[in-house]
């Protein structure tokens, strides 16, 4: 019997299924399937300019193909140190559609403490914006740790008018000033190409997905670390 073996089935109120058939995919299957549904529909919002899934989609496609242009393949992981913003979300999808391993980076951790988790989960790129506060620690990670590459997206260019140019005018101070350097890349270079994705084939329980550190209140942060299957489950 179920209950002998889970209990706490038990308590679950009458009617409530407990057993459901998940179908294990690719976690971008989940985006390309939602644009092809709903391609005009708002996917999110970000104060105040609006993406539709379509463009969502085409986006993370140009960005998959501009990295793997430099070389990312299927088994790398790629750092994401971003806030909540559209750079995420596209960078998420376009790391898994190359067959890589996404590692997110808590936009509040310390140089110490961004140098340790590069070395663990062994990233050789970075997806970052032109926010001092977190391109001045990334950039720092670019000596002295095995950090190659950091990849830059223009912080503005995510904000409607007028909003992008206010923000120049009156927190201009909080944007980044990027000198020229070969480890630098940015974004809208990556971008243009036509989104023709190689995509290597996944096996979604057992190709990594994400890998996600802890909080480490008891200690140093640890991977966990997450298959597509992992992730389409919930």
């Amino acid at each position: 019997m179920a209950e002998d073996n889970f209990p706490w089935l038990k308590t679950y109120p009458e009617g409530v299924q407990w057993q459901f058939e998940c179908e294990y995919k690719p976690v971008y299957a989940l985006l390309e399937e939602t644009a092809a549904r709903y391609p005009l529909r708002y996917g999110f919002d970000f104060y105040g300019r609006r993406y539709d899934w379509e463009t969502l989609l085409n986006r993370a496609r140009r960005l998959a193909k501009g990295l793997q242009d430099q070389g990312v393949k299927k088994g790398d992981h790629v750092g994401l140190f971003l806030p909540n913003s559209p750079y995420y979300l596209i960078a998420y999808y376009a790391v898994l559609m190359t067959g890589a391993c996404v590692v997110n980076f808590n936009p509040l951790y310390a140089e110490d403490e961004l140098a340790h988790l590069i070395k663990d989960s062994e990233v050789d790129i970075v997806i970052s914006v032109d926010l001092a506060m977190l391109y001045e620690k990334m950039h720092a990670m670019l000596h002295g740790t095995r950090l190659k590459k950091l990849v830059i997206g223009p912080f503005t260019r995510t904000l409607p008018f007028p909003k992008n140019i206010l923000f120049q005018i009156f927190k201009g101070r909080e944007l980044a000033k990027i000198e020229k350097d070969d480890r630098i890349l940015w974004y809208e270079d990556l971008i243009a190409n036509d989104g023709n994705v190689d995509k290597p084939a996944i096996d979604p329980h057992t190709d990594l997905a994400v890998i996600q550190y802890t909080g480490g209140t008891t200690g140093i942060p640890k991977g966990a670390m997450l298959t597509h299957a992992n992730i389409c489950a919930n």
